[in-house]
């Protein structure tokens, strides 16, 4: 159980640090808009406003999570 939870965890961190990524990157190609150079995309300021807004906090939180099911899992052993 604590295997598959770690999982998940581990996922939804990759794809939250790729959702991340693709909208600095997007920026940078020119791809999309970025009038106040917040490095976000103004698409997506108003719908993805809380990620944005707590993306460090959302980060810590999953790595002290994946650290803590990585410790209560059986890999090593």
């Amino acid at each position: 159980m604590i295997k598959y939870l770690f999982f998940i965890v581990s996922g939804l961190a990759v794809l939250l640090l790729l959702f991340l990524w693709s909208s600095k990157k997007s920026i940078k190609t020119g791809f999309a808009k970025d009038e106040n150079n917040n490095q976000i995309p103004d698409a997506w300021e108003k719908r993805f406003k809380f990620i944005f807004k707590f993306e460090k906090i959302i980060i810590l939180i999953l790595g002290i999570l994946m650290g803590y099911l990585f410790a209560k899992s059986d890999f090593f052993i």
